[in-house]
């Protein structure tokens, strides 16, 4: 079954930030990582128990998960 999710409008921004620092030198690198970005909200969204634990990062009980383009 399949998920849908959100962002908010800050996450957008920042997906858009991210893309426009990126495009700066590649635009095709740009649409790469927002690609890989959307493939990694959705499968979050459909499997949300999945990432790990960065107890060197927060003690707050947050999951990571790596996004590679």
């Amino acid at each position: 079954m399949s998920k849908t999710y959100r962002l908010t409008e800050r996450a957008e921004a920042d997906v858009e930030a991210i893309a426009d620092f990126i495009a700066v030198d590649s635009v095709d690198a740009a649409v790469k990582v927002v690609l890989a970005l959307e493939d990694a909200f959705a499968l979050l969204a459909s499997r949300p128990a999945i990432g790990h634990v960065r107890e060197d990062l927060t003690d707050r009980p947050l999951k990571f998960w790596s996004v590679c383009s």
